[in-house]
């Protein structure tokens, strides 16, 4: 940016005539920048603002993921047009290597269309594989890209129905730290994995609130089992479902586990890196006086949360 404003000070001095054009010569760190690269074994959760749904992209050092696409209205409005598609571009995700739709939801799976006709190669993985061209997620499927682990936890391999229990548990982990995305789960699938995945996901740093913070999830045994260091939910402002509930928010508190939610923060973005974790909100980036800054500078929105990953055996 300095040289830039110098390139443009340049340019509007008169005084220097002809030569002045060479201010232009300013502007070409602008076409230079680059995205910083991730090293082997970091990665990056974001976790867009669409609202009452979800939508979740993991990046890699070389690989990209989606995870749900948010909501479709009858209007013809889709999260996968309007919000995941743009902000692709703009963090220069010019290819989806995988994505899933955890079930068939539209709050979940309602953008699919649209991303998919922008990436059609990407691997296509959905509850009982209700999508087309999809291949169904089972407990034990798993898939590494620069030393990330991807691992399905859930549903079983007998499971043959597309509702909320049986969404497509993914974990994402590395040396640097691991999250669990557990798409619309209730208290069925949480005991469910209680008994079969236990050790898969005990010490998970970073959870994905199950089915937006509802009252028919987030059981007491699965938040001890789990225990995250960061509780993280898509809910819509003043949403009709009440989410995330009262109650559940109280469980979290009683374990002092910080939430962020899209619903106050916006778009949540997570490092995992060789620093430790980073969870940072959108609103406290792009800092607006008609955002309640009040909400920030109270702490009722963290600044950012930062921690150590759990230590592994």
């Amino acid at each position: 940016m300095l040289v830039c404003m110098t390139g443009t000070i340049i340019l509007l001095t008169p005084a220097l005539g002809k030569t002045r054009v060479l201010g232009a010569l300013g502007f070409l760190p602008l076409f230079l920048s680059t995205t910083p690269e991730l090293e082997p074994g970091s990665f990056k959760l974001h976790m867009l603002d669409v609202g009452q749904g979800l939508a979740v992209v993991v990046e890699t050092q070389g690989h990209a993921l989606l995870y749900d696409a948010g909501i479709k209205y009858p209007s013809g409005f889709d999260s996968g047009s309007a919000i995941v598609l743009p902000f692709l571009r703009q963090k220069r995700i010019s290819h989806l290597d995988a994505v899933v739709a955890s079930h068939d939801n539209l709050d979940h799976s309602g953008g699919l269309k649209s991303v998919l006709a922008e990436h059609p190669t990407a691997k296509r993985y959905a509850s009982a594989a209700f999508y087309p061209l999809s291949e169904p997620c089972r407990a034990g499927m798993e898939w590494q890209w620069e030393g990330v682990n991807f691992t399905f936890l859930h549903p079983m391999p007998d499971n043959r129905k597309s509702d909320n229990n049986d969404s497509c548990v993914l974990k994402v982990e590395s040396g640097f730290g691991s999250a669990l995305l557990t798409g619309d789960i209730e208290h069925e699938s949480e005991q469910n994995m209680l008994q079969n995945a236990y050790n898969k996901i005990k010490d998970t740093d970073v959870l994905l609130m199950p089915h937006h913070g509802s009252k028919t999830s987030s059981t007491t045994a699965f938040i001890d089992a789990v225990k995250p260091q960061l509780a993280i939910v898509s809910a819509g402002f003043l949403n009709r479902f009440k989410h995330p509930h009262e109650k559940i928010l109280a469980r979290y508190a009683a374990e002092n586990i910080p939430i962020l939610n899209t619903a106050d923060s916006g778009w949540i973005g997570i490092d995992f890196c060789r620093e430790g974790i980073r969870a940072t909100p959108w609103r406290t980036i792009y800092k607006r006086y008609w955002l309640a800054l009040n909400d920030i500078n109270s702490g009722i929105i963290p600044k950012e949360v930062k921690f150590q990953p759990h230590t592994r055996n």
